[in-house]
């Protein structure tokens, strides 16, 4: 009774499961919409993903590392463009704003970009003001 009992689950299983295993293929217009104008970003010879982004956003944190992944295995010609957000003229997130813009400026993206995210989400400290952003860059 118990080997019928598996065969019927096993069954059951596999039939509900073949829609899952189907993959389905993008079609313009149907998924997704190709923006026309294209926007200008200021990178016209290849394909730019556009991140819009906060240090202090708890899933942007949670998202960076598929993003890098994501980064790393991109085709040649295929750039990833971040750009911090602002909500509602927000001093912190203009800080934070700034902070990201400063990373770029100085070519420290590798080092800080990740210490700027941990210092908030794991180290649980408040980046609020430019002393405190500083502490990051000098650690």
């Amino acid at each position: 009774m118990l080997g019928w009992l598996r065969v019927i689950t096993f069954a059951a299983v596999a039939a509900l499961s073949t829609g899952a295993v189907a993959q389905e293929q993008y079609q313009e217009g149907v998924h997704y919409d190709l923006i026309e104008p294209a926007i200008h970003t200021g990178i016209s010879d290849r394909v730019v993903v556009t991140e819009f982004f906060s240090y202090g956003c708890g899933h942007c944190y949670n998202f960076e590392p598929l993003l890098e992944s994501f980064e790393s295995r991109l085709p040649e010609g295929v750039v990833v463009q971040r750009t911090p957000v602002i909500w509602k003229d927000s001093p912190g997130m203009k800080l934070l704003a700034r902070t990201y813009y400063t990373v770029e400026a100085l070519d420290v993206f590798d080092p800080v970009h990740g210490a700027v995210f941990n210092t908030i989400h794991r180290q649980r400290k408040r980046l609020s003001s430019p002393e405190a952003v500083r502490a990051v860059f000098v650690e």
